[in-house]
C-alpha cells in the first residue's frame, strides 16, 4: 500500500496544471499562439476578435505556459482536470469580464491537441485508484488527467523565447463552510476545499453582503488592470522560465465576506528568496513586512498594548529573550500560529502535524504552580508579552479569520493609496512588494493606513484605541533592514 501511495503522490505532484489565466506577452508568444491556433480544427479560425476568440486564445496560451514549465521538469507532463468544480472557478463572467474560459472550450482544445499529436494521454491518469491494505481497509486516490507534450511542439520556433502574462485570475472566491471533521476527510483524500459556485454566491451571502462582494470584484479588477502595465517578474527558479504576474484573487472563507480575504497570485506560494529577486519595470524590488503582524494586529484591533517597551524592532526577540534553547523564534511562531488558528489561548500541546518538536518534559512552573513543558513555556511567555492572546475564542471572532480579514482590508487600502500615487505594489499577505527606490513612500503609506485602520476598528468595536507605528522589516536579496515601532502616547 505504501508503494501505491508514494507512486501516486509522485504522479500527482510531478505535473504542471493548466490554469486558463495567461495571455501572450511578447512577440514570440504571439507568434507561436497564432501557429497553434490556426492548426486546431475545432477553434473558430474565422473569428478574429470577440469573447470566443479570447477564450480559445486564453486556453491555448495557458496550455503553452504549462508546457513550457513542464518541459524542464523531470516528468514533463501537463495536468488538465476534468472536474466541473475546478473549471467553475475560472468560468465566471461576473468575476472576470475581460477573460473567461470554461470547461467546454478546454475540452475542445484538448481534443484538437490530441488529434494533432501535440499531446498524449498519460496511462493511469484521470481515474481514481482504489486498493485494500493489509488490514482489509479500502483506500482511494484520484489522479488528475495528465498529458505528455510531443517534441514537435516543444521544438517549434519561438517556444523557448515565448513569455506569458498572468492576467485572468478570478477576482474573488469564497470557500464553502465545512466542519473540522469534513476538512480532515477532504485533506485525507488530497482534495482542495470547495468554492461557492458563482450562481450561488448571492444566495449564500445575502443581498447586502453580495453588494460588498461585487465591490470586492471591482476593487481587485482595478488593481489587475493597473498591474498589467507593470507586471511583477519573478526570476527563473528551477523551471527555466521567468514568471510574469499581473493579477490576483481575494479568497474569503466559510461562506462569508468578512472572513479571510487575502490576495493570492502566482508569487504568493513561492519561496521568499525567489520573491526577493523579483523586478517591476526592470527595477529591483523590496518586501516591506510588518514585524510579527498577527500579534501586532490582534493587540491593536482589540485596543491592547503589547509588553514590548517604548520602542522595539523585533517582537519575536522580546518574546524569546528569557527562554533557553535552540530554534526559539521558530518555536514561538509555531505556538502563536496554533493558538490563533484554534482560537484557544490555553492550548497545552502542539498539533499532531507540527514540523517542530517540543520537549514534553517539565521545564518550569508558572505562578499558579502549574508544570510547564517546552510548549507551555512558550505559551506562557506569549501570553505575558501579548495579553490580547487571552481574548482568543474557539470560533471566528478574534481568531484566524478575524485577523486575516482585517489584514486584507489594510492591504486593500494600502494598495489603493499607492496606486493613486502611481506606485506599483504587490501584496504578500501582510507584506507589500515595491520598487526599491519607492520603499520609503510605501512604508509611510502602509504605516499611516494601518495606524488609522486599527484605531477606527478598536474604538468602534471595543471602545478603546491604540495609536501605533508598527515596526517594519525591509527585505531584499542582500538581507534585512529593521525600522523601530512605537506607541504614540
Amino acid at each position: 500500500m505504501e508503494d501505491n501511495i508514494v507512486n501516486l503522490q509522485a504522479m500527482r505532484e510531478g505535473s504542471i496544471p493548466l490554469k486558463p489565466e495567461y495571455v501572450a506577452y511578447n512577440d514570440a508568444a504571439k507568434s507561436i499562439l497564432d501557429v497553434i491556433y490556426n492548426q486546431l480544427p475545432c477553434t473558430p479560425k474565422s473569428i478574429t476578435s470577440g469573447k470566443r476568440r479570447k477564450a480559445y486564445s486564453l486556453v491555448i496560451s495557458s496550455f503553452l505556459t504549462a508546457a513550457q514549465r513542464a518541459s524542464v521538469t523531470e516528468d514533463g507532463v501537463v495536468a488538465i482536470p476534468e472536474d466541473h468544480n475546478y473549471w467553475a472557478e475560472f468560468n465566471n463572467a461576473k468575476a472576470s469580464k475581460a477573460h473567461t474560459a470554461g470547461r467546454q472550450i478546454v475540452k475542445n482544445t484538448v481534443q484538437d491537441l490530441l488529434a494533432l499529436g501535440f499531446i498524449e494521454h498519460v496511462p493511469n491518469s484521470g481515474v481514481r485508484h482504489i486498493w485494500q491494505d493489509d488490514q482489509g481497509l479500502w483506500h482511494s486516490y484520484g489522479i488528475v488527467t495528465q498529458y505528455t507534450v510531443d517534441d514537435r511542439l516543444l521544438n517549434l520556433q519561438d517556444f523557448v523565447n515565448a513569455t506569458w502574462l498572468n492576467v485572468a485570475r478570478v477576482e474573488a472566491l469564497i470557500s464553502k463552510p465545512e466542519t473540522y471533521q469534513a476538512k480532515q476527510a477532504r485533506e485525507s483524500r488530497g482534495e482542495r476545499r470547495g468554492k461557492v459556485a458563482s450562481k450561488d454566491i448571492e444566495k449564500v451571502l445575502g443581498k447586502r453582503n453580495y453588494k460588498r462582494y461585487i465591490g470586492v470584484q471591482k476593487g481587485v479588477r482595478k488593481l489587475n488592470t493597473y498591474w498589467q502595465k507593470h507586471p511583477l517578474v519573478l526570476p527563473p527558479d528551477g523551471n527555466g522560465y521567468s514568471v510574469h504576474c499581473a493579477s490576483a484573487t481575494r479568497i474569503f472563507h466559510d461562506g462569508r465576506i468578512d472572513c479571510g480575504g487575502r490576495y493570492y497570485g502566482d508569487w504568493t506560494n513561492l519561496d521568499k528568496y525567489v520573491r526577493r529577486r523579483a523586478t517591476i519595470d526592470g527595477e529591483a524590488t523590496v518586501q516591506i513586512d510588518c514585524n510579527a503582524s498577527q500579534l501586532t494586529l490582534l493587540s491593536s484591533l482589540l485596543g491592547m498594548k503589547m509588553e514590548v517597551g517604548d520602542r522595539w524592532t523585533n517582537t519575536w526577540d522580546v518574546i524569546v529573550e528569557p527562554i533557553e534553547g535552540e530554534d526559539k523564534q521558530a518555536k514561538a511562531k509555531q505556538v502563536t500560529m496554533e493558538l490563533i488558528g484554534t482560537g484557544n489561548p490555553n492550548k497545552i500541546a502542539p498539533a499532531k502535524d507540527s514540523k517542530i518538536t517540543f520537549n514534553r518534559e517539565t521545564l518550569a512552573v508558572d505562578e499558579l504552580g502549574n508544570e510547564l513543558d517546552e510548549y507551555g513555556v512558550y505559551r506562557h511567555r506569549l501570553l505575558e508579552v501579548v495579553p490580547a492572546l487571552k481574548q482568543l475564542k474557539k470560533n471566528y471572532y478574534n481568531g484566524a479569520g478575524f485577523l486575516s480579514y482585517h489584514e486584507s482590508e489594510i492591504m486593500r487600502h494600502t494598495l489603493s493609496k499607492l496606486m493613486d500615487m502611481d506606485i506599483t505594489a504587490y501584496p504578500m499577505h501582510d507584506c507589500i512588494i515595491v520598487k526599491n527606490f519607492k520603499k520609503h513612500l510605501a512604508i509611510d503609506a502602509y504605516r499611516t493606513i494601518l495606524n488609522h485602520y486599527v484605531k477606527d476598528v478598536s474604538k468602534s468595536i471595543f471602545g478603546n484605541e491604540i495609536d501605533i507605528i508598527v515596526p517594519i522589516t525591509i527585505e531584499n536579496s542582500k538581507g534585512n533592514v529593521r525600522l523601530e515601532g512605537y506607541y504614540n502616547t
